[in-house]
């Protein structure tokens, strides 16, 4: 397992979101009081992108024996007296047990989850196969997320790679090719200290600086 400080665990996140959160959400994504779980689901805020952040992230950790997961996510903030249910998601989990997903966010927190912690610490994360029991545990004080998968899918190194070809959608809309590759390098060298933060940047300038930069030769 991988070991990441929570300050830069954090940071990484914070990063990532910047340039992959987008303000077109799909309409899978729904909000409901935890308190009156029979009111309507109304439409997100932002398009967290989960696909695109599983697929980086698989190549941040690509050195661990990892699966593609997809079903749903439940984001209970009792808090605000919210669940957020994604009602179809995608995360990394790694084969010794663990999940990573950097993609979530929530009415008062956006937990980054790496292993079996998440950061903030007062975060809890549950797996579940049922939707119901997913459900009972989100209304226990706190803030969680509950996982329920529907498939698990063990990634190749090959597979990882070819997904750092594919352009991510947000750029492709403004007329820009941005391959995921890119966001990839960008997060591992940020990591690693040998670059800076481009949150500072206007997203779609950070987006152009990605897409024209080049390895060193």
């Amino acid at each position: 397992m991988p070991f990441i400080s929570d300050e830069n665990l954090a940071l990484l996140k914070l990063e990532m979101n910047f340039l992959m959160w987008t303000d077109d959400p799909p309409p899978m994504i729904g909000v409901a009081p935890v308190i009156q779980p029979e009111t309507p689901h109304a439409p997100g805020i932002v398009n967290i992108q989960c696909v695109s952040h599983s697929y980086v992230c698989a190549a941040l950790f690509s050195g661990y024996p990892l699966s593609l997961c997809r079903g749903k996510a439940f984001v209970a903030d009792s808090e605000a007296g919210c669940l957020h249910e994604i009602g179809i998601h995608y995360w990394i989990a790694f084969e010794n047990g663990g999940i990573v997903d950097f993609s979530l966010t929530g009415e008062t927190g956006a937990p980054a989850i790496l292993g079996k912690r998440a950061v903030p610490r007062n975060w809890q994360i549950g797996i579940s196969e049922d939707v119901e029991e997913a459900k009972s545990w989100l209304c226990e004080p706190g803030q969680s997320v509950i996982y329920v998968p529907s498939s698990t899918e063990k990634l190749s190194i090959a597979q990882i790679k070819s997904w750092m070809n594919h352009p991510f959608a947000g750029p492709t809309k403004v007329g820009m090719y941005l391959p995921l590759g890119k966001i990839w390098m960008h997060c591992h060298r940020f990591l690693k200290g040998e670059t800076q933060s481009l949150i500072r940047k206007k997203q779609r300038d950070a987006w152009w600086t990605l897409a024209a930069w080049e390895p060193p030769r």
